[in-house]
């Protein structure tokens, strides 16, 4: 069963699973302080995996916090977070603009 079937059976809108603690290898080369922790959250419109620092996670304030933002950008966003929808706005390349950078273009 994949996270996001499980999570979308016991989350409700709003709602956030438990923390874990990634363990991916590439954090054996980072001290304690930068390991990452994530959790399942339903923003709504679908289960999103929220990645954050182990300081972040750690203190309950800072991460309650962290999770309001998260969800205030999803609900501002309509389902996707501000600042990334706004991010993919401005570095899609468009077709003209990808015309201009292909090797393979007779307009230059």
């Amino acid at each position: 069963m994949r996270d996001v079937a499980l999570w979308g059976s016991l989350l409700q809108p709003g709602q956030r699973g438990p923390l874990w603690r990634s363990s991916a290898r590439i954090l054996d080369s980072y001290p304690d302080s930068l390991k990452i922790c994530f959790c399942y959250v339903h923003v709504g419109t679908e289960i999103a995996r929220l990645d954050l620092p182990a300081w972040v996670a750690e203190d309950s304030t800072l991460f309650e916090q962290t999770l309001s933002l998260v969800l205030s950008q999803v609900h501002k966003g309509y389902g996707y977070p501000v600042a990334l929808a706004e991010a993919h706005n401005q570095a899609v390349v468009r077709g003209g603009d990808r015309a201009r950078f292909s090797p393979y273009s007779k307009t230059k």
